[in-house]
């Protein structure tokens, strides 16, 4: 499989994420299945390390191989945990339970300290995940403060 990167290697750059990683993520999207659909978009995720990667792209199928667009990928450190209420449906749709992904709360933990937030949440298997704005400004700016009070 074709992971095609070249539309957002400055975004990449800017947020520290690599293109082998972001590789890694769609390939286990695709070979397992689990993944939140919306129209031609697809949304993975992985953790890889301390971080958790997500790849939002397009796959596309050719004669002799598949290749996917990505057209965003963003990380944050904090995991996700039990899903602790589940609200309306979203837009997605999860690709492994083929159910409607709806907003939900879930526990989220960083350094010790476990607070609610806000992810998608499939009601079915529990896949949960979170979107581009979330992760890159709210757990963002969330795992700063941890880290200022820390050191």
């Amino acid at each position: 499989m074709e992971v095609k990167t070249e539309a957002i290697k400055e975004v990449l750059g800017k947020r520290g994420i690599k293109e082998a990683d972001v590789e890694d993520v769609i390939k286990t999207a695709e070979s397992s299945g689990v993944k939140f659909k919306k129209g031609d978009d697809n949304l993975g995720k992985k953790m890889i390390g301390d971080v958790t990667i997500y790849a939002l792209y397009d796959m596309e199928s050719g004669i002799l191989k598949k290749s996917a667009t990505v057209k965003t990928a963003y990380s944050h450190r904090m995991v996700l945990g039990d899903v602790q209420s589940i609200g309306d449906k979203s837009e997605w749709i999860c690709a492994h339970c083929n159910e409607s992904v709806h907003q939900g709360q879930v526990n989220i933990t960083y350094m010790t300290v476990n607070r609610s937030g806000p992810a998608l949440v499939c009601p079915k298997c529990k896949t949960t995940m979170v979107e581009e704005y979330l992760a890159v400004k709210t757990l963002a700016a969330a795992e700063g403060l941890f880290e200022k009070k820390r050191a």
